[in-house]
């Protein structure tokens, strides 16, 4: 490796890319970050688990769940904490504290 290579690497380093040397014989290849991915299966049990709970307020609610006074409260409600969870997202992504 000549000292060209290692001061490419040794700065690749430093700046965080995610570039890496990967093979033996010298030719670069991309190491990707690994991604999380939601998995179909995943998402299929959300719905599903939401399709249960309607169908469950259904059946014992019967025309007080499907009423739209019912949507707005439910709506409403659903409001109040995502907002909340949108500013405690914003608290802990700044890295905020009370403590010095």
């Amino acid at each position: 490796m000549s000292t060209e290579e290692t001061t490419r690497e040794a700065a690749s380093e430093e700046s965080g890319a995610s570039s890496r040397d990967l093979s033996s014989d010298g030719e670069k290849k991309t190491a990707t970050a690994a991604r999380p991915r939601l998995s179909l299966g995943h998402s299929l049990g959300l719905v599903l688990a939401l399709v249960a709970l309607m169908i469950i307020g259904i059946i014992t609610g019967g025309e007080r769940f499907v009423s739209v006074d019912n949507l707005m409260v439910i709506l409403r409600q659903a409001a109040v904490i995502g907002v909340i969870s949108i500013g405690v997202t914003f608290v802990i992504t700044s890295g905020a504290s009370t403590f010095p």
